[in-house]
């Protein structure tokens, strides 16, 4: 008899014992399911993360270039603002130089037709060392002399 319930103990692990190993062996596969569904599910994550971190990273250059190039942009405008006062102080300059030039080229023309008007007016001097004789410029007529002051005649004389 006891040989017997120790035979029907056995039969009853044994059966217990294939029911575990059944389970155990059926966890292992909800296990490995598992895993590989966060397997899957992180590689989706990480895919997911990439455009963001693409887009994030993409958004960051672009700053950094629109930055530098308005450093660039306002560097250029001051430049143009010095550089349009310094063109417009050369043209003051010109302006001045010119009114200038012009004063003094009408001052000049002045004093050649005064010289002229004088030298043709001027009194009969002694001669000197160095002189021509008249003899020698008896043969040169002296040219005419006409006083001119902007467009108007101020005085002729011829000698």
């Amino acid at each position: 008899l006891q040989g017997i319930a120790l035979a029907r103990q056995v039969a009853q692990t044994e059966a217990e014992k294939a029911r575990l190993e059944k389970r155990v062996e059926e966890q292992r596969k909800a296990i490995a399911a598992l895993q590989d569904e966060l397997a899957s599910a992180a590689t989706s994550a990480a895919g997911a993360a990439q455009p963001q971190q693409y887009f994030s990273q993409t958004i960051k250059t672009r700053d950094e270039t629109i930055r530098s190039l308005k450093a660039e942009l306002d560097e250029a405008h001051a430049r143009l603002a010095q550089l349009q006062a310094e063109r417009d102080e050369l043209a003051r300059t010109k302006t001045a130089l010119f009114a200038d030039l012009e004063r003094l080229s009408g001052q000049r023309h002045e004093i050649e037709q005064i010289r002229r008007l004088l030298h043709a007016t001027a009194p009969v001097r002694p001669a000197l060392p160095g002189d021509v004789p008249e003899s020698a410029a008896a043969g040169l007529q002296p040219a005419p002399v006409t006083i001119v002051r902007g467009s108007r005649l101020v005085a002729s004389a011829r000698t």
